[in-house]
């Protein structure tokens, strides 16, 4: 089921994030640039979930609300958030 498949990548990226009190500390943007540009474990998996899945969102049946691949920072937030609980 995809909808299973969303939250289960999300927590595969938070778990392959190295240094995550660093992470977590970084602005959204900083952390965003991270991901984006790196080669680690969790930039392939973050950046692979874009490209899987960057055509939902939150309110992806809002035709005015962002999808990820347009606002990943949302999906930053979301990590984050995760790894306050790991």
């Amino acid at each position: 089921m995809v909808s299973a498949e969303v939250p289960n990548f999300l927590k595969e990226i938070a778990n392959s994030i190295e240094n995550r009190e660093i992470f977590r500390e970084m602005s959204d943007e900083k952390a965003l640039n991270f991901l984006i540009n790196g080669d680690s474990k969790a930039s392939i998996k973050f950046k692979q979930f874009l490209s899987e899945y960057g055509h939902r969102g939150y309110k992806e049946f809002d035709p005015l609300a962002l999808q990820w691949g347009d606002n990943p920072i949302i999906v930053v937030k979301s990590l984050k958030t995760m790894l306050t609980g790991l």
